[in-house]
């Protein structure tokens, strides 16, 4: 039989557990909410967790029906419901120069939701979390029963989900050599749920909506000195000036109309590089052992395109379907068979690195392609061509819902 064990505290290991849940899956999830003790003996820097705690994400349409789908109901956040893109150093004249996407020409409420990290991890523990009677899922009689039957049978097979952290050493690195500078700013001028990628001579920048009025979300790439500089021009101690110096640079890249007049005190500059695992499905025949890589743990992206989180939960969902066919047709075997569980696993890899590989190779080019000088002729006339209805549809999609078919929690 099968014992899983989901290693992860964060929004995608939650995200595979709900899922398991809604496709029905049968037996324990394993220990996803360590006990107060564990949790008040942790070691994390406590300015770094709250940093991490306090990280805005943008989930895609896609990305919420699969969270409303298995939960019952969205996280709170600020809807994007148009996104803009823009080539070229000089300001666009006004909102709508550029490339512009609607959430009316997919026929959806909205494109995304941009939601802060912790708030997402609370949607997502509410309906797994043992302590929380009242909102439970799962017949935990009926788990423990199973789980016992499955311990009861010969060398079970053993899968560990690794669905959180670093992609570890065996990893494949690109380096745009840039840093960004991520944070909330506070601005006026901005249309109510529009969303802006801008691509600069210096690198990508990114203006999300935010939960808070006159606010947005930015995410401002550039060569790492020149990042790193404006970084420390604002935790300057005579900030004031730095910070107005700062406002005009940003400025100068907005459209018309939209004026950047401060920065959050709690900006942060990060260093890019997209690392991700060459293999992200591990198996052991011989000892019955599996191990699968998901989400961060399997590659973090260049944010240029806001598909990190994305990718991990449709790596969560298309594993939840494969772990839970995989148990409904094994349930009456004594054993199971090796061939059975290998392919279907291989199966769900196949699948997932297609979509994997597409969006690393999309947020690559548009990372380390950006900033060069045929890129700044040349893109503005190709974006001239992704108004075509066609192609921009193809586009919206495949940033929506990931390039692949419909997914199968959608069905």
């Amino acid at each position: 039989m099968l014992r899983l064990e989901i290693q992860g505290l964060g929004p995608s290991a939650l995200a595979l557990g709900q899922m398991l849940l809604r496709e029905g899956w049968q037996g324990d999830l394993g220990d996803l909410y360590p006990r107060e003790d564990i949790q008040a003996n942790r070691t994390e820097d406590p300015l770094q967790h709250r940093a991490i705690g306090q990280r805005s994400l943008a989930l895609s349409a896609g990305s919420l029906q699969l969270i409303k789908r298995c939960t019952g109901a969205l996280p709170k956040g600020a809807d994007i419901t148009s996104v803009e893109v823009q080539i070229g150093a000089r300001s666009a004249s006004q909102v709508g120069y550029g490339l512009m996407m609607r959430n009316e020409e997919l026929g959806l409420e909205r494109l995304g939701r941009v939601v802060v990290w912790s708030d997402l991890v609370e949607h997502l523990k509410v309906k797994l979390n043992p302590r929380n009677k009242s909102q439970q899922v799962i017949d935990h009689h009926q788990a423990r029963v199973f789980t016992e039957r499955a311990s009861a049978q010969a060398d079970p097979w053993c899968i560990r989900v690794w669905a959180d952290g670093d992609p570890g050493s065996e990893v494949l690195e690109e380096d745009p050599q840039q840093s960004a500078i991520i944070g909330r700013v506070y601005l006026s001028g901005a249309p109510c749920g529009w969303a802006l990628e801008r691509f600069l001579p210096d690198g990508p920048l990114a203006l999300l909506p935010d939960q808070q009025n006159q606010a947005m979300q930015l995410v401002w790439c550039s060569k790492q000195v020149l990042s790193e500089g404006r970084f420390e021009a604002l935790k300057h101690p005579m900030s004031s000036e730095s910070e107005i110096a700062m406002c005009r640079a940003l400025n100068m890249a907005l459209p018309k109309g939209i004026v950047v007049t401060g920065f959050d005190k709690d900006m942060h500059c990060v260093k890019l590089k997209r690392r991700a695992r060459a293999e992200i499905l591990r198996i052991r025949p011989e000892t019955r052992e599996v191990d699968i890589w998901i989400a961060n743990a399997a590659q973090s992206l260049h944010p240029v395109a806001g598909q990190g989180l994305n990718l991990g939960l449709r790596d969560a969902a298309e594993l939840a379907r494969c772990l839970v066919d995989l148990q409904q047709s094994i349930r009456h075997c004594e054993r199971l068979p090796s061939g059975m569980l290998i392919a279907a696993l291989k199966r769900f890899e196949h699948q997932r690195q297609r979509d994997r590989w597409l969006m690393m190779q999309i947020t690559d080019q548009l990372a380390k392609q950006s900033s060069r000088f045929w890129f700044q002729v040349l893109a503005p006339h190709a974006l001239k061509l992704a108004t075509q209805a066609p192609l921009k549809r193809l586009i919206m999609q495949t940033f929506a819902f990931g390039p692949r078919e419909p997914w199968p929690l959608l069905h």
